[in-house]
């Protein structure tokens, strides 16, 4: 059988710095296959040790099969580079997925924390050449995968020991705050399998509430250590608040022993697990196949495979909507990978950087590419212009959200009591979400507005969660209470204010009350995300709290209203804005002008 070569087509990723290229693999009398060619850095590549390191860390690797676990299929050296390929899985990244609806239903959360338990388990038991488990070490949003199918996939085998630990001098995004006991007061290499266990509980955490335990803290290493975690919100099953609990205990022989026994209480926990098709239907309502960056990769491969069968002078394959590489497939035994024997120029990353699609643009370390062959250029002009759509479509997809999942699985309606049922969905996903009430009152069409005035009908009640707590105050400014709270209310529509300084909540929401009965409205309160370029040394208040000195950074407020305040040498700056989920602003302070 020939001899397999790979064609990089262009960047995977949006944003200067990608070292994840698209790829194809091309063999005689084969049809090409989409593979990901994640290049090793400078530093990797230009040190024979850790290109050593790298060899059989990836050779370690090939051999593991497991459809929980992205697939590696060896290091090659290229004219660009050296590069580790691994299956092209066609999704996206875990972390972006939450960009666009930060938390996630518990029934769904809890399965692809599950699942990639399990192939973390698998890694645990291949072990290391040694016989020691294979510790992964690095499990965080960023590091998994949720391809359109709704498979579940752990990156990052086969180059974990060579992973940088900044880029261009910066930490790697939330690599510290994703960081068990053990690792804040050894190193990132003092793990165990149970370390794994902390950051998957971590991982399932962050996906129940939308926030990473301890960022906000003062100091989020000591937080880490000492600090009980924070409480989850009351619609997360208890049983499964439970489970958290104890996959982030402090000292790792309290935590559940291994990852399959965290796996065994998750499902436990919830009784039983949703099945792929409905992870599938939720990656494709959010990222549907006209979304315009996941397009604009398919354009890439189909235009890449164009050409390659144009080249090879054989018929052109049928690709579908999508060419993907099936997750347990691997190349044939006759087409491993040469080794190469000593390092290249400086490309892109070999850590647990996504094979697949969108997550944040990764700090920036730009690689230098030797230049190309002359009959290589045609596939990458047709990458260079998917990418600047795909930069595009990510920018605008950021400003909106296309489905409130949230609500769209019944976890809250801030409008009604009642649950919304999402269309041709194989089951019903009340049973999922387990939120709403059996005894919330339906609201009838052309109901008035109740306002304030008017009797209260004592069989009318308003039962209020909202995350996090905050003072539910009345449009007359009487106290209604502190969330979650159960109160007398009269039936229609009422605008509620919703207040806590001390996370800086200020916000209203519109509840209807049902004309009968016991009404339950579940309020999720997202966060949207703040930068302030302002002259150094610049101190910075927002909604009266000290946020240090300028330039700030990604400062995650609730959605909502604010003030921001700038002082320099006595000098305010000031002004008055409103934030909604997910949305991203930054105020360039100049004292020009003095704000309002």
């Amino acid at each position: 059988m020939s001899q397999v070569r790979y064609q990089p087509l262009g960047p995977l990723l949006s944003g200067e710095g990608s070292r994840a290229f698209l790829g194809l693999a091309l063999e005689e009398g084969a049809p090409p296959r989409p593979v990901v060619l994640i290049w090793a850095p400078q530093e990797v590549a230009q040190d024979a040790d850790l290109t050593d390191k790298l060899r059989r860390e990836t050779q370690r690797a090939v051999v593991f099969e497991h459809p929980n676990i992205l697939r590696v299929h060896g290091l090659v050296s290229l004219e660009q580079g050296l590069a580790r390929v691994t299956e092209y899985a066609d999704g996206e990244t875990l972390r972006r997925v939450m960009e666009v609806t930060p938390r996630i239903p518990p029934p769904l959360a809890a399965k692809i924390v599950a699942d990639a338990a399990m192939g973390i388990h698998y890694a645990h038991m291949a072990g290391n050449d040694d016989g020691t488990p294979l510790v992964h070490g690095d499990i965080r949003p960023e590091t998994l995968i949720i391809s359109y199918q709704g498979a579940v996939k752990v990156t990052g085998y086969g180059a974990l020991g060579v992973a940088p630990r900044e880029r261009g001098g910066r930490r790697v995004r939330n690599r510290r705050k994703y960081s068990a006991p053990e690792q804040l007061l050894g190193g990132r290499d003092a793990h165990n399998i149970q370390t794994d266990v902390f950051l998957m509980g971590l991982t399932l955490y962050e996906l129940l509430t939308g926030k990473i335990p301890f960022k906000d803290a003062k100091d989020p290493d000591t937080a880490t250590l000492t600090e009980a975690l924070p409480p989850l919100p009351l619609t997360v099953p208890r049983a499964l608040d439970t489970v958290v609990h104890k996959a982030t205990a402090k000292r790792a022989n309290e935590r559940y022993p291994t990852a399959l026994a965290l796996r065994e209480a998750i499902v436990e926990a919830m009784g039983d697990l949703p099945p792929q098709d409905i992870l599938q239907t939720f990656m494709n309502r959010l990222f549907p196949p006209t979304d315009e960056a996941r397009m604009a990769r398919t354009k890439v491969l189909e235009l890449g495979i164009a050409e390659a069968v144009k080249q090879a002078g054989a018929r052109k394959p049928v690709t579908g909507s999508a060419p993907t590489v099936a997750p347990s497939s691997r190349p044939p035994s006759s087409t491993r990978l040469p080794v190469a024997p000593s390092a290249a120029a400086p490309m892109p990353q070999p850590t647990a950087e996504p094979a697949a699609a969108q997550p944040p643009a990764p700090e920036p370390v730009p690689p230098t590419v030797p230049p190309r062959s002359v009959r290589s250029r045609l596939p990458l002009v047709f990458a260079a212009l998917a990418a600047l759509i795909s930069v595009i479509a990510i920018a605008v997809s950021r400003e909106k959200l296309p489905v409130d999942f949230p609500r769209f699985w019944g976890l809250t309606d801030a409008d009604t009591s009642r649950t919304v049922d999402p269309p041709d969905l194989p089951i019903d996903p009340l049973e999922l979400a387990d939120a709403g009430s059996a005894d919330a009152g339906t609201p009838e069409a052309g109901m008035e507005d109740a306002g304030t005035d008017g009797g209260v009908d004592a069989g009318t009640l308003l039962e209020l969660i909202v995350d996090p707590r905050v003072e539910a105050l009345l449009p007359d400014g009487g106290t209604l209470g502190r969330t979650p709270l159960t109160a007398p209310m009269p039936p229609g529509r009422h605008v509620l204010s919703l207040s806590n300084p001390g996370l800086g909540v200020n916000t209203a929401r519109a509840v209807l009350v049902g004309p009968t009965g016991q009404t339950t409205v579940r309020l999720y309160l997202g966060k949207g995300f703040v930068n302030i370029r302002a002259p150094e040394a610049a101190t910075v208040l927002v909604d009266g709290r000290n946020m240090g000195y300028a330039p700030v950074e990604e400062l995650d407020l609730y959605e909502g209203h604010h003030r921001l305040v700038v002082i320099v040498d006595g000098a305010r700056w000031t002004k008055s804005f409103s934030l909604e989920a997910n949305q991203r602003v930054t105020f360039t302070v100049g004292f020009e002008d003095e704000g309002e």
